[in-house]
């Protein structure tokens, strides 16, 4: 639990490749995700994803207040650059754990402590 709220928060995944995309997916059961988003372009192509439109930024700014985490499928350096005009703080911002497309990879880039990213990225991993 994040903050003062009473009930889990939801967690979203967001991938923007179809790498990514398979990988999220797969993922999505076992980490408990409220809904996997993919580009429109792609996510056609996988059944259980969410299309968006636009940069991702957009979406992530859409999602941030009533997230408790995002499981990101992309450069880390896109997720940093999409979160950060978002943060308020280590205790009130969701956990953001970074992917790369396979999955081999996760590293707990926000509340990795109080939110949880930390105990997310090695979840994922088993």
């Amino acid at each position: 639990m994040r903050g003062n709220r009473a009930l889990p928060a939801p967690r979203y995944a967001v991938a923007l490749t179809r790498t990514g995309l398979a990988t999220a997916l797969r993922l999505a059961g076992k980490m408990r995700v409220e809904a996997v988003y993919a580009p429109a372009r792609i996510a056609p192509d996988a059944p259980g994803a969410t299309p968006f439109d636009g940069p991702v930024a957009g979406l992530i700014r859409s999602l941030w207040d009533g997230a408790g985490a995002f499981l990101l499928f992309m450069a880390a350096g896109v997720a940093v650059r999409s979160a950060a005009p978002l943060l308020r703080g280590k205790d009130r911002d969701p956990a953001v754990v970074v992917f790369d497309p396979e999955g081999r990879f996760a590293v707990p880039l926000l509340s990795g402590h109080l939110g949880g990213a930390n105990d997310l990225a090695p979840a994922a991993a088993r």
